[in-house]
């Protein structure tokens, strides 16, 4: 019983951020922002020490800027290794009220090895996909990192 609520508490968690991204995209259509056609971009690894980190709320209220590779900081508010999906909020938001249900931005991650703990600090490295009209940032590397944010923004 505890398992299927559990299951049934990250689904409804990925489906609300889902909805979330996509009214996010029919808004910034509808302000002039273009958007993306459905690409892949790939992360080279050589890059991944040059990009600066940003934080959750930061990268998602300004997504339009970040062209190839990106290093996100946040917090794990929900991991599903079966749909090889987790959700990230923003370390600020989760200091603030302690809790990982309490975030305005909820970041979508598809990742599909070693799934990180809830609660726990994570750098992502990856970028933007479309998937299925939405966006979401497909990783290429999810780094656990120490209680102390490390962020440039």
């Amino acid at each position: 019983m505890k398992r299927w609520l559990i299951m049934i508490v990250v689904a409804v968690l990925l489906v609300g951020t889902g909805l979330w991204w996509l009214a996010l995209n029919e808004q910034e259509v509808a302000s002039g922002f273009a958007t993306q056609a459905a690409t892949t971009r790939t992360v080279p690894e050589s890059t991944k020490s040059e990009t600066p980190i940003v934080g959750v709320d930061h990268f998602m209220r300004n997504v339009n800027r970040y062209e190839g590779a990106v290093r996100v900081q946040g917090i794990v508010s929900a991991a599903d290794a079966n749909s090889n999906m987790l959700a990230l909020i923003d370390v600020s938001e989760f200091q603030a009220c302690q809790t990982t249900t309490c975030a305005q931005l909820i970041l979508p991650v598809r990742w599909s090895k070693d799934m990180p703990k809830i609660a726990e600090t994570v750098v992502v490295t990856g970028s933007v996909q479309e998937s299925g009209g939405k966006r979401i940032l497909a990783a290429s590397d999810v780094e656990r990192v120490g209680p102390k944010p490390k962020l440039n923004r």
